[in-house]
């Protein structure tokens, strides 16, 4: 099942194997195998040029442990993504660089609503919470109904405000009607 999901993307580490079966899975997909085999290249980028030595001080680098768990908090949430896209829509998503950078966007939002309420933001707890603010978009139709990271990005405070609540037109409309009958009913009785 990974293996046909990974066609043409890089190989990946064991531990984002597992992440991303996990979603595959929670997607329903891993039903069918597929019938031919997929070659997976890894691409080993190439070591950066050597840079001139300067007499200031430099500030000590951060261990590679800090910068290598955002990246695959990225992995993740983009893997989250063109699944929750693929299930929603039937069809897979052409992922751009701007679409990484709201990837990117959304993921520090939401590491921000976390730290707020006290949750840790291990790259697992990150992608769970990615997968429920997806949920969301759900409930917002006329967001859901396009599916674009650029809307869903700037309309992330909306979502979450929402927290679940249906907005579709029609749910909207009979309710609008319902109140309208109710105040028309009370201003009938009073009067």
């Amino acid at each position: 099942m990974l293996d046909h999901y990974l066609k043409g993307r890089r190989k990946l580490k064991p531990e984002q194997e597992k992440a991303v079966e996990k979603i595959l899975s929670l997607y329903g997909y891993g039903a069918t195998e597929p019938a031919e085999e997929v070659e997976v290249v890894e691409i080993v980028p190439e070591p950066d040029p050597p840079k001139p030595k300067n007499s200031k001080k430099k500030k000590p680098a951060k261990p590679k442990e800090e910068s290598a768990p955002k990246n695959f908090t990225y992995t993740l949430c983009v893997d989250a993504w063109m699944v929750f896209y693929e299930k929603e829509k039937g069809e897979s998503y052409t992922f751009k660089a701007v679409d990484g950078a709201k990837i990117k966007s959304l993921i520090k939002s939401i590491e921000q609503k976390m730290r707020q309420k006290g949750t840790d933001t291990t790259p697992r707890k990150v992608r769970e919470t990615f997968v429920y603010f997806l949920s969301l978009v759900k409930k917002v139709d006329w967001i859901y109904k396009g599916l674009d990271l650029n809307i869903i990005d700037s309309k992330f405070n909306v979502i979450i405000a929402h927290n679940g609540k249906s907005t579709s037109t029609p749910d909207t409309i009979s309710l609008l009607a319902e109140a309208k009958r109710r105040a028309a009913a009370n201003k009938q009785s009073q009067g």
